[in-house]
């Protein structure tokens, strides 16, 4: 299981997170309707190709529109200087597609206790119109793959990954 929050542990798929449901008003007609929303579920259904890219110096005004986007909260810039001065693009990176940041994860190694860590992942935001194509899910999996492949190595003293949701 992912835990999430501090008193809830959930087992979920990564790809109901982020899916995207079509709206129709009741007072419309909706067979006007139908086929353009059938089309364009389905092509918000099919998952984009993003490329990952670093979160740098240069590039951390990208990270910092992409949370004002997307979260509620903003960020000091003590945050926004610790991402890009760290440099770790396995564990921060943008989401592209066609050459534009669509999202974004941050996440950092935090003690938990003697020795032991977790993998926090402190933000995980994705535009509003790129949301439901599984964007944050590859974001995700991607912290996930990094994990499994340095499990035995950099990573060997973490026990959990930990995601909060704000909904």
């Amino acid at each position: 299981p992912l835990k999430l929050g501090r008193h809830c542990s959930l087992k979920f798929r990564l790809s109901h997170l982020f899916a995207l449901r079509p709206i129709c008003c009741a007072s419309e007609d909706r067979s006007a309707y139908g086929n353009l929303t059938n089309i364009a579920t389905q092509a918000m259904s099919r998952p984009l190709p993003i490329e990952y890219g670093a979160i740098t110096p240069e590039n951390v005004e990208e990270l910092r529109k992409v949370n004002a986007a997307c979260f509620p909260v903003s960020y000091n810039a003590g945050f926004y200087r610790e991402i890009a001065v760290r440099r770790d693009d396995r564990l921060n990176k943008f989401a592209f597609y066609s050459g534009k940041v669509v999202g974004a994860v941050c996440t950092r190694l935090e003690p938990i206790s003697n020795n032991r860590h977790r993998l926090y992942i402190m933000t995980l935001g994705v535009l509003a119109a790129y949301r439901g194509r599984e964007v944050g899910t590859q974001l995700i999996q991607s912290i996930l793959d990094y994990f499994e492949e340095e499990r035995d190595g950099k990573l060997a003293t973490v026990d959990e990954i930990c995601l909060h949701v704000q909904t």
